[in-house]
């Protein structure tokens, strides 16, 4: 879905004016009090050479719950909400010291808060705080008891209505100090707690809820060095992460293991070298290693395994080097070499018992990537650049010893780029590019423990040839107006040997303007379409053929979207700052199964429609003191079946809700210099 839009419940101040106007006056009535004759003079020398503090404050209301408006913002439930942002920057003018306290959302569940402290040229601190919610906005029907902790019960309470939400807390602690001859030194650390709920379950059986407790630290610390012509950067990068719950405990059938314990250490070196002033090379190398030991169950749980431990260990290496050039002032070349081995040391061990379907041992996965990249840029005397490049990248994996489905233990992919630019006109300039790109690779290896899936080429495996074009074009046919406009078109066909994706097609289209109606109005607007499609083909077995027959069937995959904005910006006398948007979205998923099955086995189109609308406004009642207004409107509408109508085998039921609301906020902006 195409999205251009992003609420904000207190957005930044507009520019402020100084002349009144009758539509302002309405917002001054509110402060009780005309604005001061004075602040219809010019900015003075202390507010254009002092810096710039600012403080908001108001209040906002919306008018109906609507966890999907304020998922990630915290603005869900009907009712009144604080608004509170500050950005408070002073200097000492004697050291030369920089101090800022900055609030952003404080009165909303997704607040910031942070305190800085810099010594220009010596050293600086700060913390940080952040507090990241999501609300779940799904609404589960459920008898689950013990939500929220590690010991569920189906069916062991009433139903009724349950909303799942999680919330992190980060806080975030820096040092930077500048060392002699050209160091310097960063470290800082990141602590984050994670609670909540979301959802879960057993399989499409059993409703259940992934009680959350973790948490999750980084450290960083990096030593640098500058000089004219070489810069480097050496440090550590290490995570660490705990889950306070490693077992689900529910009341009926096997105990579920959730994400145990890890951590992550790495050391790293890079850095650029200018050899001249038209050629420059920069690498990185880096060694991680990760490592999994918590212990996963006890031997009482299943007296035939005696390794309650996984030692799970993976180290990865990185290394990569590029270097850029420009001989003259036509043409400039670029090469970049990437490799990655990933090598998963992770002992092999039989954890249960082996079976007709399985071997009972834990697969360690080894990958390993080598990137290359070459390109070359002319500038032709007719003023025509020409770029073309090539692009390779091969990918290795380790083979898995049971295969659920065809295999291939190596990919490669060639891609070549070819794009010429120019302008045009005096009002129009324009590119094109074009990309083939052809990947293939060794021997498939059978499914070994599924004979109808040996069929089948996954799609990240199979052989492909694909073609892109980018069309672009800015245009500025008069003064006050410009034109941009962004088509992309793909093409993909597929080689596959029997089963598995076909081809595949994709387009974008987008056209934005900007009109200048005035030097007090502007009109902004844009358009945007997408269109995807993957035609594939697959095989049903006996095992589901109670309802689709067993035959090789055809599914016609398609996602269009598209999207369309409008916007206005101006002033109403010079103290009025006056802004409106206007957004709408469509998303529609199209299931087209050309195969032998009743009905109910069909898969009906989903269709996803968004729109939302906003006015703002901001009066300058004096000169360092505002009124901001916001008035926005949000209308969310689905017909998502894969929700709607199911109901887990414990009675829970799911409803992905409709969801319409209004929010209307009102601010002073204070300013102090």
């Amino acid at each position: 879905m195409n999205h251009r839009h992003t609420w904000q419940a207190s957005p930044a101040p507009l520019a402020r004016g100084a002349r009144r106007s009758l539509l302002a006056g309405a917002a001054l009535l509110a402060l009780g009090g005309p604005a001061l004759a004075e602040d219809e003079e010019g900015p003075d020398i202390k507010t254009l050479t002092k810096p710039e503090s600012t403080i908001s404050v108001g209040g906002g209301y919306l008018s109906d719950d609507n966890r999907r408006f304020g998922q990630y913002s915290g603005l869900r439930k009907k009712g009144g909400y604080l608004l509170l942002d500050a950005d408070i920057l002073w200097r000492d003018d004697a050291t030369g010291a920089w101090t800022r306290v900055f609030g952003r959302n404080v009165g909303l569940d997704s607040r910031e808060l942070r305190g800085e402290y810099e010594l220009q040229g010596n050293w600086s601190a700060f913390i940080d705080y952040n507090q990241i919610p999501r609300y779940d906005p799904l609404t589960i029907n459920t008898g689950l008891a013990g939500i929220g902790t590690a010991t569920q019960t189906l069916n062991g309470t009433a139903l009724r209505d349950v909303m799942l939400d999680t919330r992190r807390d980060r806080t975030t602690l820096g040092f930077g100090k500048q060392l002699p001859a050209g160091f310097d030194f960063q470290v800082r650390y990141i602590s984050e707690d994670k609670n909540g709920s979301r959802v879960f379950g057993r399989g499409t059986a059993d409703f259940l809820a992934d009680p959350i407790d973790y948490r999750s630290e980084q450290l960083e610390a990096i030593l640098g060095y500058t000089s004219d012509k070489l810069q480097l950067q050496a440090g550590y990068y290490g995570t660490a992460f705990k889950n306070k719950n490693s077992v689900l405990d529910v009341n009926t059938g096997v105990d579920i293991a959730l994400a145990p314990d890890n951590e992550s250490h790495q050391i790293f070196l890079g850095g650029g070298y200018s050899f001249s002033p038209t050629t420059r090379a920069n690498f990185k190398a880096a060694y991680t290693r990760g490592k999994q030991n918590e212990t996963f169950y006890t031997t009482a749980t299943r007296p035939s395994v005696t390794n309650t431990n996984l030692g799970g260990e993976v180290d990865t290496t990185l290394i990569q080097a590029g270097i850029s050039s420009r001989p003259s002032s036509q043409l400039s070349l670029l090469a970049n070499l990437r490799y990655e081995d990933r090598d998963d040391k992770t002992p092999l061990y039989q954890y249960i018992d082996a079976s007709s379907s399985r071997d009972g041992f834990n697969t360690p996965f080894s990958r390993t990537t080598t990137q290359a990249k070459a390109e070359a840029s002319y500038l032709l005397p007719i003023d025509l650049r020409l770029t073309g490049g090539v692009d390779y990248e091969r990918r290795k994996r380790s083979v898995l010893a049971i295969r659920q489905a065809s295999w291939r233990a190596e990919n490669d992919e060639t891609t070549l780029r070819f794009e010429v630019r120019r302008s045009l006109s005096e009002t129009l300039n324009g590119s094109l590019a074009l990309h083939w790109a052809d990947r293939d690779g060794s021997d498939f290896l059978d499914a070994n423990n599924n004979t109808a899936a040996d069929l089948v080429d996954p799609i990240h495996f199979a052989d492909r040839k694909r073609e892109k074009l980018r069309l672009t074009l800015d245009w500025v046919p008069i003064e006050t107006l410009s034109l941009q406009l962004i088509v992309d078109a793909a093409r993909d066909k597929y080689h596959t040997r029997n089963l598995g994706p076909e081809d595949g097609r994709a387009q974008y289209i987008s056209l934005d303007g900007n009109y200048q109606l005035n030097e007090n109005w502007q009109l902004l607007g844009w358009i945007s379409n997408d269109d995807s499609k993957l035609n594939q083909t697959t095989r049903s077995n006996s095992a589901n053929g109670t309802l689709v027959p067993v035959q090789n069937w055809e599914a016609r995959m398609r996602n269009k979207g598209e999207a369309y904005g409008l916007g206005l910006r101006g002033k109403i006398g010079s103290a009025f700052d006056l802004g409106a948007d206007l957004q709408y979205a469509k998303d529609t998923n199209v299931y087209q199964l050309n195969a032998v099955m009743p009905p109910e086995a069909l898969l009906p189109d989903i269709g996803t429609k968004h729109t939302t609308a906003r006015l703002f406004g901001q009066y300058a009642v004096k000169k360092n003191l505002s009124v901001r207004m916001d008035l926005g409107y949000d209308r969310f509408n689905t017909n998502d079946w894969t929700w709607a109508g199911w109901r887990f085998t414990d009675g829970t039921t799911v409803v992905n809700p409709n969801t319409s609301s209004t929010f209307f906020g009102l601010s002073l902006v204070y300013r102090m210099w």
